[in-house]
């Protein structure tokens, strides 16, 4: 367990108070902080502490503007070095997360900043309440101070019997978002077993098509990470692949971008079925297809008929 670093002390001034939700501090020279670092506030009034999240971090000087700047460099000489050095500091803005008394007021001026440690990081995220029989693993939380925390969601939020639901955004195209989705679901195979079913709708061409496969490219960097999470760097178990059928027997009958070597591997290991959907058997099931799509003008509707 790392122990905390003072780091800096809250600074709270006529433009720029403490608030209950918010505060700034600066940072000693010699301090390397992050992005969403956690850092804490000890609040001597009754002995609780406040935890913050880093939002934003700033550097300033006494210079006027950057003309004042490029003149003290004997107008704009990179070589030059500036007769007196300008008065300078770093500074960070915060976020409030926590309190452990839940006292919400706001930080005093010169308060002590320290770096968050493990336990301190888990108590600020709320992990020290987690169900262990119900947590998944989500990630590791890497800090400035070179901290790494393991994260969990709540098995019960995630998968059931509560919300049961995730949203993940982010830019397309950049194997993020696919990539972490399959990690969560191999986190949840491994933790619940045979008392979860995992179906997968692929529309990644043939990148899920190969889940049973290790995967060779991971490093060894990577596989601790796995590890420190607890979680087997390995493929997915108990693996079935449904294609739809398509009337090409050089293709094994499946409608799929899979190469055929791949293809006849699978079907030959019975990783793989094929699956046909009927007029007959699905035409009753047609209307429930669009049964919550606003249909103002009746077209769908007629199209059923």
């Amino acid at each position: 367990m790392s122990s905390r670093k003072l780091i800096g002390k809250v600074s709270a001034t006529e433009k720029y108070p403490s608030s209950c939700d918010e505060f700034q501090f600066w940072l000693s020279d010699d301090t390397i902080l992050s992005p969403f670092d956690i850092v804490l506030v000890e609040n001597k009034t009754d002995n609780s502490i406040t935890y913050g999240v880093v939002q934003d971090i700033f550097h300033i000087t006494d210079g006027t503007g950057h003309i004042s700047n490029y003149v003290s460099s004997d107008f704009g000489n990179v070589d030059t070095i500036p007769m007196t050095r300008r008065l300078s500091l770093s500074y960070a803005k915060v976020s409030v997360v926590h309190n452990t008394k839940e006292n919400f007021m706001p930080v005093f001026e010169g308060s002590a900043v320290y770096t968050a440690n493990e336990e301190d990081i888990q108590v600020a995220l709320g992990l020290d309440h987690i169900d262990e029989k119900t947590a998944i693993p989500a990630g590791l939380m890497k800090t400035g101070n070179n901290v790494s925390v393991p994260i969990k969601y709540n098995g019960d939020f995630l998968i059931g019997p509560e919300g049961a639901h995730m949203n993940i955004s982010g830019i397309s195209g950049l194997a993020t978002k696919t990539s972490y989705v399959m990690f969560l679901l191999k986190a949840i195979q491994d933790k619940c077993k045979d008392d979860v079913a995992i179906i997968v709708m692929n529309v990644k061409g043939d990148d899920l098509l190969h889940v049973h496969q290790p995967n060779e490219k991971i490093t060894e960097a990577q596989r601790k990470e796995w590890d420190d999470l607890g979680v087997p760097c390995a493929p997915f178990e108990n693996v079935k692949y449904l294609y739809p059928y398509r009337k090409q027997k050089d293709k094994l009958y499946a409608n799929t971008a899979l190469p055929i070597e791949d293809l006849e591997e699978q079907f030959a290991s019975k990783q793989a079925s094929n699956f046909v959907y009927t007029f007959e058997h699905d035409i009753d099931k047609v209307d429930m297809l669009f049964a919550n799509v606003e249909d103002p003008n009746y077209t769908i509707e007629s199209i059923l008929n």
